[in-house]
């Protein structure tokens, strides 16, 4: 069974001025899925979205790699913003990025900007089985 995890980024209380952008009050980051981990997938979704009267988001419009977008919809759809702003666009972009194998295979994440979350993933560690020699040993 796949277990679902989000990760909240943060909640924050939030002032827009006038003719400013909003903020964003809740930001939840994607899980990296272990389909795109295991497929080398790295890169950026971008996803337009519209603030609603409740403060919650409508999804316009989704651009990236199939193997992330949909961990990425299910996570921009738990933002939230003011709903004084209801009615404004925006677009959320997620980072994607794997990283060599050193230290926990986690998930980390990056707050970038209001509207950007980078998450990293670290490869797997793969060591030979026992008695097999490795295909491309490391030069010396």
């Amino acid at each position: 069974m796949t277990k679902m995890r989000s990760i909240i980024v943060g909640l924050f209380w939030s002032v827009t001025l006038a003719g400013q952008q909003p903020s964003p009050l809740v930001m939840v980051a994607p899980e990296y899925s272990g389909v795109a981990v295991g497929a080398g997938v790295s890169g950026r979704v971008t996803i337009e979205i519209q603030v609603e009267p409740s403060g919650g988001v409508r999804l316009l419009k989704v651009e990236g790699n199939s193997l992330l977008r949909q961990k990425s919809q299910d996570a921009a759809k738990k933002w939230m913003f003011d709903s004084g702003t209801a009615g404004t666009r925006q677009i959320i972009t997620f980072i994607f990025r794997l990283l060599p194998a050193k230290g926990a295979e986690e998930d980390e994440v990056r707050f970038l900007s209001p509207l950007t979350i980078e998450v990293s993933r670290r490869l797997p560690d793969i060591q030979p089985l026992p008695g097999r020699k490795p295909k491309n040993p490391p030069n010396p």
